[in-house]
């Protein structure tokens, strides 16, 4: 939450603390969020939200999706394409 922008944070304030759900992550998703976290598929502000996923389940779901997108690309197209992920420019959905 400390890379998250002021709206970010701001919002958080008004969340009562009882709607909150703290997670026990495996070191299976643990692992996992720090690999995309190291292969720049979310960037550093994105570190609590990797950590907050309820599964491990949502990365492959993800890591499935873009295998797919990317399978006849050539190196410098899958970066491209990462990197437009990463700016939001195409949406995994």
């Amino acid at each position: 939450m400390s890379l998250a922008p002021d709206f970010v944070k701001d919002l958080k304030l008004r969340i009562p603390i009882d709607c909150y759900r703290y997670l026990d992550l495996d070191d299976e998703s643990k692992e996992l969020a720090e690999t995309y976290l190291k292969e720049k598929i979310l960037g550093k502000a994105s570190l609590d939200d990797a950590y907050h996923f309820d599964t491990v389940k949502f990365f492959r779901a993800i890591k499935e999706k873009l295998a797919a997108r990317m399978a006849n690309m050539t190196i410098e197209e899958q970066r491209e394409f990462l990197k437009q992920v990463r700016e939001g420019k195409i949406k995994i959905a």
